[in-house]
C-alpha cells in the first residue's frame, strides 16, 4: 500500500492499532488485545496461490477486475483482495471466481467431482456424527 506522506502512514497504523485494541470498560488505563488468529505458512501460501492463479485466469481472459466483479456480484474492492492472498475472504466467493476464470481447484476431471462429493458423503455416513473428548486424554502422570 502507498502512502501520500509519513503522516498518512501513521494515521493507518494509528487506525490498525484502535482496530486490534479496545479499552477495557472496568479499567480506564488497561487496554485487551482482541483475540488474533494465526494461519500456517502453509495457508498463507495456498491462499496466496490461489489468488495468483484468480488473477492470472482474469489476466489470460482479458478481463478487467471491474468485469470479473461485476460477474461475480462482488465489489471491485473484494476482488483485489481475494487477489492479494486476504486470510480474511469467504471461501465461497475464492470458489467462484476461481470457477468463472477456469481455475481448477482439485486435481480431478471436472465431471468426476461429483462422484468425488458423493464419495465423501458416504465415508462421513460411517463416522460417528459427534467425537467425545476423553476427559483424561493428555494428561499424563509425569
Amino acid at each position: 500500500m502507498k502512502y501520500k506522506s509519513l503522516n498518512s502512514l501513521f494515521i493507518n497504523i494509528y487506525d490498525n492499532i484502535e482496530r486490534n485494541f479496545h479499552e477495557d470498560r472496568r479499567s480506564k488505563h488497561s487496554i485487551v488485545m482482541k483475540h488474533v488468529h494465526t494461519h500456517s505458512a502453509y495457508t498463507k501460501e495456498a491462499v496466496q496461490l490461489t489468488g495468483n492463479l484468480i488473477k492470472i485466469g482474469r489476466k489470460q481472459r482479458r478481463w478487467s477486475e471491474t468485469n470479473l466483479a461485476e460477474r461475480a456480484g462482488i465489489s471491485r474492492s473484494t476482488l483485489r483482495s481475494i487477489e492479494n492472498g486476504n486470510l480474511g475472504s469467504s471461501i465461497g466467493l475464492v470458489f467462484e471466481l476461481a470457477a468463472l476464470v477456469g481455475v481448477r481447484l482439485f486435481d480431478t476431471d471436472p465431471t468426476q467431482l461429483s462422484s468425488h462429493v458423493r464419495d465423501s458423503q458416504r465415508e462421513l455416513m460411517v463416522l460417528p456424527s459427534r467425537i467425545r473428548v476423553d476427559p483424561n486424554l493428555g494428561k499424563d502422570d509425569f
